[in-house]
């Protein structure tokens, strides 16, 4: 009875992060989260967007891109991110610097 007790009031536990290598496999973890999610950019992501990055998730959950001290240079044209959460869902970003591109005015 004891053990039942413990086990029941013991707090849940986060699934372990995502690694990312890419814009297209960040877009993919973040679109296809079911649950709370914690997205971390690898050290091979790259520094520069291709373009907007559309981010939609409409599971309602507490998703976290831990960007691991990146710098993100905007794409040629548009924003860095686009981000689309439905419910109660929400986004963190966390050590992520973003930046305008290099001679850009976005």
């Amino acid at each position: 009875m004891v053990l039942s007790s413990l086990l029941l009031t013991a707090p849940a536990h986060a699934a372990d992060p995502i690694s990312v290598d890419t814009a297209d496999e960040l877009r993919d973890a973040f679109n296809d989260a079911t649950a709370d999610t914690v997205i971390e950019l690898s050290p091979a992501f790259p520094e520069e967007l291709p373009g907007t990055l559309a981010l939609t998730n409409s599971a309602g959950v507490a998703i976290e891109i831990d960007g691991t001290n990146h710098a993100l240079s905007a794409p040629a044209v548009g924003r860095h991110i686009q981000l689309t959460v439905g419910g109660a869902g929400s986004v963190a970003l966390r050590n992520l610097e973003l930046s305008p591109r290099a001679g850009g005015t976005n």
